[in-house]
């Protein structure tokens, strides 16, 4: 079993690290699998994604959204 965090924002939207950051610092912690999920937008993904692409870590594809009910 790997270790993973499925939750993660980027600088895309209220978080502090770019998405290659991110990525680059999932490397250096050994995790086996991240996913961006920023608010509101998708445009951390392919840059993560990209960042990833010749790594161990499993990119899996996120998404959070505001609304109210």
């Amino acid at each position: 079993m790997s270790n993973g965090d499925l939750h993660i924002h980027t600088n895309v939207s209220d978080g502090m690290l770019s998405p290659e950051e991110v990525a680059h610092r999932a490397v250096a912690a050994s995790l086996g699998f991240i996913s961006v999920t920023d608010h509101n937008s998708l445009g951390g993904l392919r840059r993560a994604g990209q960042a990833l692409s010749q790594d161990r870590v499993r990119f899996i594809t996120g998404g959070a959204r505001n609304g109210s009910f």
